[in-house]
């Protein structure tokens, strides 16, 4: 397990919209916002199974999240590592993503669209190798 600071851990914590990077199959990079939640150690996500990210990851199992403040004081944090896919129940992993992203409200009827027996819907999950913290600029 790599090690991270109280204030890494703290940041990862918050709601924000990280960025997702993973590499095709000619090595070009790919880079999209991504829904996330830091349990500690690792971070958990979902995306359907037919998109370009799932793909790349399907074929290069690593990837870098990027988590950032864009306002002064601007921080970041970004952590690399290999993905893993994660079994659970879809509805309750979005359900509670979309709650901490949308409110109770708005959160429940999107997670509508998430019921466990979706097909095409992944969870997976980064678990870090590398941790670069940039939170005293």
């Amino acid at each position: 397990m790599v090690n991270i600071s109280s204030e890494a851990n703290t940041f990862l914590t918050q709601t924000q919209i990280a960025v997702i990077s993973t590499v095709d199959s000619d090595n070009r990079p790919h880079s999209v916002p991504i829904w996330y939640q830091w349990d500690g150690s690792s971070a958990l996500m979902f995306t359907g199974a037919k998109t370009l990210k799932w793909k790349n990851l399907s074929v290069n199992p690593y990837a870098s999240l990027c988590v950032d403040f864009r306002e002064p004081p601007y921080r970041s944090v970004v952590v690399h590592g290999k993905i893993r896919r994660v079994e659970k129940s879809i509805h309750e992993f979005v359900k509670n993503m979309a709650h901490r992203y949308y409110g109770p409200a708005e959160g429940t009827e999107f997670a509508a669209l998430y019921p466990d027996n979706k097909k095409g819907v992944v969870v997976f999950r980064l678990v870090p190798d590398k941790i670069i913290e940039e939170l005293d600029v």
